[in-house]
């Protein structure tokens, strides 16, 4: 008679002990296979719910910094970068800088890549001219536009505009005062100049300002090569933060001096902005809690995994040993017509693999099971790719092939056991 169709009549002889030991396999596979797909559930549950409302504030975040970026737009330039030895008061006082610095330092400023907290630069010379030619003062403001900032991923549409050679800007009350107009050709300097543009009223010294291109101006003022201040716009990472930007600038400028002025309006929307980037920052620190909670749960999963193996363990030695103390007259008899030991061992180690496979499979299956009816209930599973995506294949090939494994280990003892007995001294006793 060949071993397996000894291996299927015993273990159809008996029944009881095969099921129980086949239950007990399938109990620590379940288990671990239900663990592993409940801790994938709540992943994708979580990461779900984390997803969204990172989404969400992050829109919120970047709708806010827009309106941020507009408003501070809207308002103009904030931050100026005046010479070392300008007196401050004096600059308040005149509305404008009376000591000069090189116009390198604007393009020293824009190519640095330490630069954060600004944005917009743009160079200005600026000085109180008499208008001869109106018998009229004024104030003369050259520009070139805005110096494009190296990084290119902060470069921003301009908010100054230049002026091209040949023409000039002017302001309200100079315009509306002297009678002029767009298109009009003028003198000053004794230069001829075609008006570009009057503005509309500020209800500020641009009032009585002109604007034109910056060599132009130090050309005629005899200041060449010389700006005395630089206008930029602070980023919505600096907002009301005049601190921040003196430090940053001063280490990239040393020999300037910065000064920052914060609208009302604008200290409103970068509140709304750090309210904003706070919930970002909030969802970032769940984030990383989950994270940490997934550790401690992949700890605990662990420990409850080895628990369920060492009492699957323990519970088909004990059946083994209880099957072979049951079975000694039929060991006896099946040596004495011929039937080596190596067959008598191979034939329990056959049997506990028999049952570590079917008490695998089974497991695997009734783990999966629960495991989908888990996230399930949660609302999680909308699509088939996500019900598959809750199992992992390496866990499952490694039960399948761990749990015959263990079980033909835990066996062989009592395999052994059954292998030595002498069949002489068995009949005997018997």
């Amino acid at each position: 008679m060949g071993i397996w169709r000894l291996v299927r009549k015993e273990m159809g002889y008996r029944k009881l002990n095969f099921v129980l030991a086949v239950f007990g396999v399938l109990v620590a596979t379940a288990g671990l296979v239900a663990q592993v797909t409940w801790l994938r559930a709540y992943d994708m549950r979580t990461e779900s719910f984390l997803t969204r409302d990172m989404d969400q504030a992050v829109k919120r975040l970047k709708a806010i910094e827009k309106k941020y970026r507009q408003t501070t737009n809207q308002y103009g330039f904030n931050v100026r970068v005046l010479p070392e030895r300008q007196s401050i008061e004096d600059y308040y006082k005149s509305g404008y800088a009376s000591e000069t610095m090189d116009q390198n330092y604007a393009r020293k400023l824009a190519d640095s890549e330490f630069l954060t907290t600004i944005r917009h630069l743009t160079p200005i010379l600026r000085k109180e001219i008499f208008w001869s030619e109106y018998k009229q003062s004024a104030t003369l403001i050259g520009t070139h536009g805005e110096v494009p900032l190296k990084e290119r991923s902060r470069r921003k549409k301009p908010i100054k505009q230049s002026v091209p050679d040949g023409q000039i800007e002017v302001g309200y009350h100079l315009w509306s005062k002297l009678g002029l107009k767009a298109e009009q050709e003028v003198t000053l300097f004794g230069r001829q100049f075609i008006i570009g543009k009057c503005h509309t009223e500020r209800g500020s010294q641009d009032d009585f300002s002109i604007w034109m291109d910056l060599k132009v101006a130090q050309e005629l003022t005899g200041m060449a090569g010389k700006i005395n201040e630089i206008q930029a716009v602070d980023c919505t990472c600096a907002e009301a933060n005049p601190t921040k930007i003196r430090q940053e600038l001063a280490n990239i400028l040393p020999g300037t001096q910065i000064t920052v002025k914060v609208d009302p309006a604008v200290t409103r929307v970068a509140i709304r902005v750090t309210a904003a980037q706070g919930s970002v920052d909030d969802l970032k620190a769940r984030h990383a809690s989950r994270v940490q909670l997934t550790q401690d749960r992949e700890i605990l999963m662990l420990a409850t995994a080895a628990l369920l193996i060492v009492g699957a363990a323990v519970w088909i030695a004990l059946l083994a040993f209880g099957n072979v103390r049951q079975r000694t007259m039929e060991i006896g008899v099946l040596r004495a017509i011929g039937l080596s030991g190596a067959k008598i061992l191979l034939l329990f180690l056959a049997r506990s693999i028999i049952i570590g496979l079917v008490g695998a499979v089974a497991g695997v299956l009734l783990g999966g099971a629960m495991g989908v009816g888990v996230a399930a209930m949660w609302g999680e599973l909308t699509e088939a790719s996500q019900m598959w995506g809750l199992f992992s294949p390496l866990t499952i090939g490694l039960v399948v092939i761990c749990s015959p494994v263990l079980s033909a280990f835990v066996s062989w003892p009592p395999a052994m056991l059954a292998a030595r007995q002498d069949p002489a001294i068995v009949l005997a006793r018997e």
